[in-house]
């Protein structure tokens, strides 16, 4: 089923005490999921947050949305096991607070009302736990799109030591990414690798801001360019420990930013869409690294 014939789920009036400034986390007992978790917990603690790990299974009522069938499954036990998981990270991160929910209804509509209030969710990219099974992959790109926070989408289990890379240029929604990258880089110690990429659609005007096409290609590369790197040089001086490199490769920014560093421990990208579960999910962009990346990938809200 496509976001696009959701409903939009009902918003709860506020956010509730676990989610709060605080760091949630899908579950469904995956390898990917526990990827996720592992990630989540180390970014709680990197932001003395507290966690809060959330597991839903599809109500057996709901199942023929799903084409699943009641008599075919096993009665769920996600509340023993995202219990545990919870105090798996407890034994493993001494002093963070950790809570756990166990749930039952449609994935990514709960994942996005616990994202109410929350300063991060995290998901794994895609999952095959006991009922989710082929659910977790739209789960992923759902919450993503459509989370009231920030979200993370986690693949790759291996440790990864190389830059923070976002994508850059001059909008509001790329600001807000830019500020989120060095954030996290301060935290974590990483370096940042800011990526505008400028390129041109086939058939079209060089993609850049609106009036430049009138002007020679040169010329609209460069006033571009010097507008990004001060966008870029004005952002990093909030963060003077935060070594910031700015790469403008001329290609495609989705193959910009893979390109830019494959050992990346994190890509951050902008959200653009529309709220709610209609409209458009991601900006091609965003579904781009989504759907690509071998590293973690941030989509950063933008304020409504």
């Amino acid at each position: 089923m496509s976001s696009s014939s959701i409903p939009a789920p009902a918003p709860r009036p506020a956010a509730t005490p676990h989610s709060a400034s605080g760091v949630i986390v899908g579950f469904d007992g995956s390898d990917l999921a526990q990827q996720a978790l592992a990630w989540a917990a180390q970014e709680a603690v990197r932001r003395a947050a507290g966690l809060h790990v959330v597991q839903v299974l599809p109500d057996l009522s709901l199942s023929a949305a799903y084409g699943l069938f009641a008599e075919e499954q096993p009665r769920p036990t996600g509340d023993s096991d995202v219990a545990q998981a919870a105090e798996q990270i407890r034994a493993a991160h001494e002093g963070l607070a950790v809570t756990s929910e166990f749930l039952l209804g449609r994935p990514a509509r709960e994942l996005v009302r616990a994202s109410l209030g929350a300063a991060l969710v995290v998901v794994g990219a895609h999952g095959h736990g006991r009922l989710t099974g082929k659910l977790l992959g739209s789960v992923s790109q759902q919450v993503a799109a459509h989370a009231h926070s920030s979200v993370v989408v986690v693949r790759g289990g291996e440790h990864r030591t190389g830059p923070v890379v976002v994508g850059v240029d001059t909008s509001p929604g790329a600001a807000t990414a830019l500020d989120f990258a060095l954030a996290h880089a301060a935290r974590s110690g990483a370096p940042v690798l800011a990526v505008h990429a400028a390129y041109e659609e086939p058939g079209l005007p060089l993609n850049v801001p609106p009036g430049f096409w009138v002007r020679s290609e040169a010329a609209a590369l460069e006033e571009e360019s010097e507008a990004t790197a001060a966008v870029v040089d004005r952002a990093a001086e909030r963060y003077p420990d935060v070594r910031v490199t700015l790469n403008s490769p001329r290609e495609h920014p989705v193959e910009a930013l893979l390109r830019a560093a494959p050992d990346a421990a994190l890509i951050v990208v902008g959200n653009r869409g529309l709220g709610g579960f209609t409209g458009l999910m991601l900006g091609s962009v965003s579904q781009g690294v989504l759907s690509t990346a071998e590293c973690p990938v941030a989509v950063v809200r933008t304020a409504r």
